[in-house]
């Protein structure tokens, strides 16, 4: 595994609030899916383990994993700004969706969704 790969895992660790411990092997299996299968940075994957756990107060891979799978459904690829709204916009030919914050609107202002 390489260091960015490793670096991601413990990306989504803190995000839910896990930093004491290792991921299990079912929570290994869906980073993967994040990460491999759908091809979604970094940033994007905390962004859905930030919504999870502003929306059900604790962590839940399963529950990020349904966000992340819809977002790749729809194909969302980029994250413009540090929105926490979805507003999926077509971005340049090719580039997929991006989720956007709508101007002039605060993060904590914003519905999840």
């Amino acid at each position: 595994q390489s260091m960015g790969y490793k670096k991601d895992i413990f990306a989504v660790m803190r995000a839910f609030g896990l930093s004491g411990r290792n991921p299990a092997d079912s929570e290994i299996d869906l980073m993967d899916k994040w990460f491999g299968a759908f091809g979604f940075t970094r940033e994007i994957v905390v962004e859905a383990c930030s919504r999870t756990m502003a929306a059900i107060h604790k962590p839940s891979f399963q529950y990020a994993d349904t966000i992340l799978t819809d977002w790749s459904r729809a194909g969302v690829r980029t994250m413009k700004g540090r929105g926490t709204r979805d507003q999926a916009q077509t971005g340049e030919k090719g580039q997929g969706r991006e989720i956007r914050q709508p101007a002039g609107k605060e993060a904590d202002e914003q519905p999840l969704s």
